[in-house]
Order: C-alpha cells, then structure tokens, then sequence
C-alpha cells in the first residue's frame, strides 16, 4: 500500500499533462459550440484513454504497486481525485468560473463524456491487475 500514492501521483501528472496538451489543441481549433465540443471530446477521447492506459501500466510499474484489488482501486481514486480537484483549480483561477459554474458544467454532454472517460481513467489501475496487464 506504499507505493500507492507515488504511483498515483505519477499517473495523475502523466495524464494530467498529455490531457492539457490534448485540451489545449481541442480548444484552439474548435468552434465553440455545444455540439463542436461535444464531437472534439468524443475524438479526443479514445487517445487519452490510450496515454491513461500506458501511463497507468508505467506507473504501476515504477512503484511496484500490488495487483491486490485494493490497493489498485486506492491508486486509482486518489488519481482522480487529485484530477478532478486540478480541473477544479484551473478552472476557477484561469478561467474565472465559480465553483458552482464548475460544477454545472458537468450538465452538459461534452463534460458528461469526459467524466466518464475521467471515470475510466479511475478504473484503469484495476482493469489492468484484472487483465493482468500490469
């Protein structure tokens, strides 16, 4: 269980900054429209879900991380939750939304998508000892 938190941190930041990279582009060459959005998260999505995949598999590596159901559901929460709390951060000081304004956007089918690959993202440490592809 001590290797749990390096690795999630290590996960998070891995996907974290392929995520901004990706969401940077997204939002500079689309139109922004519900449906534009939409459609650059659905695209966007396979190919962070890939990067999560590996990065996920690196970092359980990297610390040694038990495939005991446990501790990959740990790895995997803490992951989340420290991304969800970034999203949080950044969109409440770069973007100027309030917490509230954050939180309503989770409404709205683009944002809905990414939670649920955010969801994925969360499960992945555990699919992989599952799959045995740790």
């Amino acid at each position: 269980m001590q290797s749990t938190l390096p690795a999630a941190i290590r996960y998070f930041l891995l996907v974290f900054a392929a995520g901004f990279v990706f969401g940077t582009i997204r939002t500079l060459t689309t139109a922004d429209t519900p449906d534009a959005r939409l459609l650059a998260v659905a695209i966007e999505l396979p190919a962070i879900i890939a990067v999560s995949w590996f990065a996920c598999r690196y970092a359980i590596r990297r610390h040694d991380v038990s495939a005991r159901t446990t501790d990959r559901l740990v790895m995997g929460l803490i992951a989340f939750i420290i991304l969800m709390l970034a999203e949080l951060l950044l969109d409440v000081s770069l973007a100027g939304r309030s917490v509230q304004d954050h939180f309503a956007l989770y409404a709205q089918p683009a944002h809905m998508l990414g939670l649920a690959g955010q969801a994925v993202f969360a499960l992945l440490p555990w699919i992989q000892a599952r799959t045995g592809t740790q």
